[in-house]
Order: C-alpha cells, then sequence, then structure tokens
C-alpha cells in the first residue's frame, strides 16, 4: 500500500502529538500510527460524507489512544516494593502539610496516595485528567472546582519543595 506524502505528513503530526504528550516512544506510536493509516484506507466508505483524512485522521487518533491505554496498563502495574525510593512517599512531610491543607487538597491527596504507582509514574498531563476524572466522579465535583484544587495542591507542593 502506497502512502500519500500528505497522509504521510499527518500521520507523523499526529504521532508527535501524542509523543509530546505521553512521552512515548516515537517509533512505536509512528509504526501504530501507520498501521492505523492502513486499517482507515481500508474501512473508509466515501459514501457516508466524510473526507479521507477526516477518517485518517480519526483512526489514527483512536490507535493511538487504544496504544496508549494498552502501555499504560502493561507498564505501570507494579508493586510499592518494586518501585525507585526516590519515588515512594515520605509520610512525614505529608503529615505535616496535611495541617495547613485546604480539605480539597487533602482529598486529591488521598487519592494520589491510595495508589501512588499510577499517578507518580505518569507524566503531569497525563496525571492531571485521571485525578479530574476521578474527583468528578466520586465526589460531585466541577470540572472548574476540580482544577481549582489541583492547582492549589500543585503551588503547595511547589512551595514544600
Amino acid at each position: 500500500m502506497l502512502i500519500r506524502k500528505q497522509h504521510l505528513n499527518l500521520i507523523r503530526k499526529i504521532a508527535w502529538s501524542f509523543h509530546n504528550t505521553t512521552g512515548l516512544d516515537w517509533d512505536d506510536l509512528f509504526g501504530e500510527a501507520s498501521l492505523g493509516y492502513c486499517e482507515a484506507v481500508n474501512s473508509y466508505n466515501p459514501g457516508k460524507g466524510a473526507k479521507l483524512t477526516t477518517w485518517i485522521y480519526s483512526c489514527v487518533q483512536k490507535k493511538l489512544i487504544n496504544y496508549c491505554k494498552y502501555e499504560n496498563r502493561v507498564n505501570h502495574n507494579i508493586s510499592l516494593q518494586d518501585m525507585p525510593k526516590d519515588v515512594l512517599i515520605d509520610p512525614i512531610p505529608y503529615v505535616e502539610l496535611e495541617v495547613s491543607m485546604p480539605k480539597a487538597v487533602r482529598e486529591i491527596a488521598d487519592i494520589v496516595l491510595q495508589t501512588p504507582h499510577l499517578y507518580l509514574s505518569l507524566p503531569r498531563t497525563m496525571a492531571r485528567p485521571l485525578i479530574a476524572e476521578k474527583m468528578m466522579r466520586y465526589n460531585n465535583w466541577t470540572w472548574s472546582e476540580t482544577q481549582k484544587a489541583i492547582k492549589r495542591m500543585e503551588n503547595l507542593l511547589e512551595k514544600t519543595k
């Protein structure tokens, strides 16, 4: 199957955006994006009214999202004993901080501390949405309340460094 130059640039652009966001290997992402391209071209139906490039973009993006989810599950299922010592949380500073923390910030800290291997091993751009989703789902927070609380927590952590 021949790939048109314009489609190749589209695949590169999508893979590069995922690489910048997730930090995953660009070559792996580009390979998955290429597979998504092949699937998109084979499943394209011009009778449905969508442009080919729109269909390709959608299919490649879905392929990369699924790939990132898979990589996250495979590479982040480790126990606390297997984690490097510099990643583990020292409970004493948390106890000292807890006294001065607002309630919303404490709730976020508790969520992170329930499964620290999940949140601390992710880049900030991936961990924030996971925390926000959990807070909105279980605590019935709004998006703006969640973002404000996360920002307050980040500011508090910056002050303690």
